[in-house]
């Protein structure tokens, strides 16, 4: 019903996986062949949207399974096996800030008035 409130919201910033944007060399996402431009999708089956979520989920785990779609649009299966504290070695697209199209009238953002705030 209030789809064309959202759809130009959701469109824009939806989709799969967090961009790699750098690999440290010699680091675990070097030794697997992970490259800037590889998207991350899925960490132990469970979707990956930003940076936040890698962290979250890779947290503590020695043995993941990443689904990984490369460049060319192949998907990879990369399964890891780490020590708790190893670090991937990766860096990523910055988390892009989401903002509703539904204009809410007690939206702290835009539901004030003009002179309310800078």
């Amino acid at each position: 019903m209030y789809e064309f409130a959202v759809t130009p919201a959701v469109t824009s910033i939806r989709r799969r996986g967090v961009t790699i944007t750098a690999v440290s060399p010699f680091s675990l996402g070097g030794e697997f062949e992970l490259e800037p431009g590889d998207r991350v999708i899925k960490v132990n089956g469970r979707t990956v949207r930003d940076y936040l979520d890698f962290r979250f989920q890779t947290g503590g785990e020695t043995d993941l399974v990443l689904e990984v779609r490369k460049q060319n649009g192949e998907d990879w299966e990369v399964q890891v096996e780490r020590d708790e504290s190893e670090d991937f070695g990766l860096s990523f697209e910055q988390i892009v800030p989401r903002q509703c199209a539904n204009e809410c009238l007690f939206c702290f953002c835009k539901g004030n008035p003009a002179d309310a705030r800078p």
